[in-house]
């Protein structure tokens, strides 16, 4: 039985406030505050807005009648305290205040952190806006009425593990957002969520911050940037607005990157996201699929390939680490301290079932490879890493002008190891293949047993047998 997946404008979700543009600033509401300088509190007036530029922030503009050297000389950190009944109480940045004679005089701050004004414990549902996530086409799409006439196919998919379940949506006009976004390599929202539990039960806002984060690190791993939830505004059972949030989350400026994510194929989320979610909520696990995730998109964004290669060792040593002397206890932490990287890398890639031979797509790589006598991927890669990071010239010569290609075969390495670890077994996009939306092939290990996907272990136990030392 097919269902009707047509909607009209009016059912998308809806904000308190206007949706920005791309590269824009709309006003959220205005209250009045108090500005602590020292120890003076100055009262005011503060317009508190939603800006996309230069960088997504929350800006608060508040205007004053004193104009004493406190406020002249104001700059850095301050504290501002909402005098609307809620008395909530948060830093601000300034960043400059603006003098007029006859005037009050305009302070001009961020808030660099995150943020909750009303009701914080009493949420059923929390909408958010998302920055410079990338266009999907999954089977669950709307297809959304014009105001004008015709329609537009809006990417729509639900994410859901134990404890949460998101709901994301392509904003209207999206693709004129991100063609501006990329132009300008600048920000857009281009798309809406929705946070809720699962049994619809109520969450508190430190509850649902912490939810956020977790999807910031799932969005970035799969756009291949920075991206994910900013501003957002918590619903009651009732679907009334009990407060606004502010997530002060990093987000890159639009820039086509290559991830490993099959945007035409995007229903392959629904089955990374509970596994990405319960690897997250293992002790073992969460701190170093942070990191990992952190440096390899660090590295999928800078633009020197030397220090992409340098931080990507250090995600796929980390892996190895966790993996085999942590998680599944393959190794004692001394002995796996003895291994050379090369090693802790091959150890963690054959684990995995993930190719360690020098794909045919880098030749300049393999030829290089072959005159030193490196005998495979990890090999090279990491004589490629201690030719940057060690002083020896002679080496440095030889390996340092294929460093370009070792950073792409350290970037799939990372993408095909954290997908391994997440039990993942779909389409992906390979490095080692151009660029195509349609281009996808079978992770490495399709056609074998699914070993890396069981649950990990929550805890470690380390034995301290020795083992051979390195040759």
């Amino acid at each position: 039985m097919s269902v009707d997946r047509t909607i009209k404008p009016e059912a998308l979700p809806q904000f308190p406030w206007p949706m920005p543009g791309p590269n824009e600033r709309v006003a959220l509401f205005t209250a009045p505050v108090e500005l602590t300088v020292g120890d003076k509190r100055i009262p005011g007036q503060c317009e508190f807005a939603w800006s996309l530029t230069p960088h997504p922030c929350l800006e608060c503009r508040v205007l004053v009648e004193e104009s004493g050297k406190a406020i002249v000389t104001l700059r850095g950190f301050a504290e501002l305290v909402v005098k609307d009944g809620t008395e909530v109480a948060f830093p601000v940045f300034v960043r400059a205040v603006r003098l007029v004679s006859g005037r009050p005089a305009e302070i001009s701050a961020v808030v660099p952190q995150g943020l909750c004004i009303g009701d914080t414990d009493h949420a059923e549902c929390l909408l958010f806006q998302i920055v410079n996530f990338g266009d999907f086409h999954c089977g669950s799409d709307y297809v959304c009425e014009l105001p004008g006439g015709g329609w537009s196919r809006l990417g729509h998919i639900q994410l859901q593990c134990d404890n949460w379940a998101f709901e994301i949506t392509q904003v209207l006009n999206a693709q004129k957002g991100i063609r501006e976004a990329e132009a300008s390599e600048g920000f857009a929202v281009t798309h809406v969520g929705c946070l809720s539990r699962p049994d619809s039960a109520l969450f508190t806002f430190p509850e649902a911050r912490a939810a956020l984060h977790m999807l910031h690190h799932f969005l970035g791993f799969v756009c291949g940037r920075w991206c994910g939830p900013t501003i957002g505004v918590g619903q009651d059972a009732q679907g009334e607005s009990i407060s606004w949030h502010w997530s002060m989350y990093t987000v890159d400026s639009w820039r086509t990157r290559r991830t490993w994510f099959p945007g035409m194929h995007a229903d392959v989320l629904k089955q990374l996201f509970p596994s990405f979610a319960r690897m997250w909520g293992n002790r073992t696990w969460q701190d170093p699929l942070r990191y990992a995730v952190y440096w390899y998109l660090l590295a999928n964004n800078l633009p020197n390939v030397e220090a992409r290669v340098v931080l990507l060792q250090n995600a796929l040593e980390l892996l190895s680490w966790t993996y085999a002397v942590e998680d599944r206890q393959l190794l004692s932490s001394r002995g796996f301290k003895k291994l050379w990287a090369s090693d802790e890398i091959r150890i963690l890639l054959f684990s995995l079932d993930i190719p360690m031979a020098i794909p045919p797509d880098l030749p300049r790589l393999a030829r290089v490879a072959s005159s030193l006598k490196l005998t495979d991927g990890p090999h090279v890669f990491t004589g490629v890493r201690n030719a940057i990071v060690h002083p020896d010239p002679k080496r440095r010569d030889q390996l340092i002008d294929v460093s370009d290609e070792a950073q792409v075969l350290g970037l799939w390495y990372v993408e095909l190891a954290l997908l391994r670890l997440l039990g993942y077994s779909g389409p992906y996009h390979s490095r080692m293949k151009r660029m195509c939306s349609s281009d996808v092939e079978d992770v490495p290990w399709a056609d074998t047993v699914p070993e890396a996907s069981r649950e990990h272990s929550n805890g470690t136990q380390e034995d301290e047998a020795g083992r051979e030392p390195e040759a």
